[in-house]
């Protein structure tokens, strides 16, 4: 019989697995013979699915509304010299309005102590929120009051690279949805399943339902995209967009998967393709996750502090020399000079008040939850050995059952998490129904020029850039 550590044959049903005709079943949650028992387990994953099903609808809600119907407040098309200077920012009305010179002095004081990450020395600032802070980190100003203090500086036109899309609440939130809304749909099927008749033997392939079969091809178009992405970030780290760096769960979920029913009977013949194919997806897996850590190299350098921006002090913006000279103001330096300033074009990221904390701790959370969830099966194998160790007759079977139940339970229970989340989202996405589009700038003291940033308000959603591609890619893990 094709005993894998975390199970167990049909004899141990206190733990609530059972084995007939090779169908193999994690051990939480296990079978329950209490029927309230029973529809209590299907009410708690059957909500938790509805609920994911109904976050994810609100964001596709919003995400069409976003990208339809933003308003346009300078009316520039993307592809003009417009866009170009001010992006998706209300930057033009603020850079026009007459600044008051008392409260112009006290912003350029403070402004004059920023700086970006890899530079040194060199005359650049920036401003990343919506408020201008004092020494002691007071507001004084708002965004739109401290551009005004620069409507003498050149104003440079630039586009954007792949890079400048930096991540947000919304897409770290949407790229887990996908791989947990599967894996919930496949806990369901492995706990009907596991309540049907004990004679009734398993049907190899035709025990996956064709909805398991979307879902399969749903990971595989999401794996190999993600590998594209990353192929291109390998070849162009500079600029290329970044890779979700949680893609791994896709290979280590079906790894475990083949270990119970559905997948574990289309193998009963040949349990040696299985634990094959089993150990390509854990090599696949722990590939990608390496592969994951060279993404976060790139995206934060080391020495380089993740606030001055992603990939510092590589620019995220391409300068537009030959629109420079019909730019509004004056800058001291020539349009050569000015685009040879890597400095200016380094988007240094922007936090208004109202965003809730910077998606990049969740996206790092996610990520070192998984990845202790994946190893901890090996810290139980340990430790059930040295417990085999002082007790001979205790077996590690008994402690290692509980210590894997598998990769779809673990990422369900973790859906609780990403529920929560998505409350907090839907309230970011409303607060944002109300706010102006602001962004981060950088200005060259020494030149007298500014940069202004695409801006985040709308999630980059209302920016034409490859609109549809990352559209798509927020719900691909990719």
């Amino acid at each position: 019989m094709d005993y894998d550590y975390g199970q167990l044959s049909y004899n141990d049903t206190d733990y609530g697995e059972r084995d007939v005709a090779n169908c193999k079943f994690p051990s939480i949650p296990k079978k329950m013979d209490e029927t309230w028992k029973r529809n209590a387990i299907w009410g708690i994953i059957g909500a938790a699915f509805l609920l994911m099903v109904c976050l994810v609808g609100v964001a596709i809600a919003f995400t069409v509304v976003f990208a339809v119907k933003s308003p346009n407040f300078g009316g520039y098309s993307s592809d003009s010299p417009g866009y170009a200077l001010y992006k998706n920012t209300r930057f033009e009305k603020c850079y026009s309005t007459p600044a008051s010179t008392t409260n112009c002095t006290a912003i350029r004081a403070a402004l004059d102590h920023t700086s970006i990450t890899g530079f040194g020395d060199n005359k650049v600032g920036y401003l990343g929120s919506d408020k201008v802070f004092d020494k002691d980190s007071n507001p004084f100003s708002d965004w739109c009051e401290a551009m005004s203090c620069f409507n003498d500086y050149k104003v440079i036109p630039s586009t954007p690279r792949d890079s400048a899309i930096w991540p947000t609440l919304l897409t770290s939130w949407t790229t887990s949805a996908g791989f947990l809304i599967g894996s919930l749909l496949q806990l369901l099927l492995q706990q009907k399943a596991l309540y049907r008749p004990k004679d009734k033997p398993c049907k190899r392939l035709g025990d996956i339902h064709w909805y398991s079969w979307i879902l399969i091809a749903f990971d595989l178009y999401s794996f190999v995209w993600w590998w594209v992405d990353f192929g291109k970030l390998a070849a162009a780290p500079a600029s290329a967009a970044t890779p979700f760096i949680v893609g791994w769960v896709i290979p280590w979920k079906y790894a475990g998967l083949l270990r119970y029913h559905p997948y574990s009977c289309a193998f009963r013949k040949n349990l040696r393709a299985k634990n094959v194919t089993r150990w390509i997806f854990y090599i696949l897996a722990a590939a990608q996750w390496i592969a994951s850590l060279y993404v976060i190299h790139v995206n934060l350098p080391s020495g380089m502090a993740t606030r001055w921006g992603l990939r510092a002090p590589n620019p995220s913006y391409d300068c537009v020399q030959s629109q420079i000279d019909a730019a509004p103001g004056a800058s001291t330096c020539s349009a050569t000079q000015i685009c040879s300033r890597n400095w200016l074009f380094v988007d240094p990221g922007f936090e208004p008040a109202y965003q809730h904390s910077n998606s990049m701790i969740a996206i790092w959370t996610i990520f070192i939850a998984l990845t202790i969830a994946a190893l901890s099966p090996l810290f139980f194998m340990a430790c059930a050995c040295f417990e085999r160790g002082n007790s001979p007759g205790s077996s590690p079977r008994s402690m290692l059952r509980w210590a894997d139940p598998g990769p779809v339970i673990i990422l369900s229970i973790l859906s609780i998490f990403e529920i929560i989340t998505g409350c907090i989202l839907v309230d970011d996405i409303v607060k944002r129904l109300s706010v102006t589009p602001e962004a981060a700038v950088t200005f060259d003291w020494e030149c007298q020029a500014i940069h202004v940033a695409l801006s985040p308000w709308r999630y980059y959603i209302d920016v034409d850039y490859e609109r549809g591609w990352r559209i798509a890619k927020l719900w691909f893990n990719s």
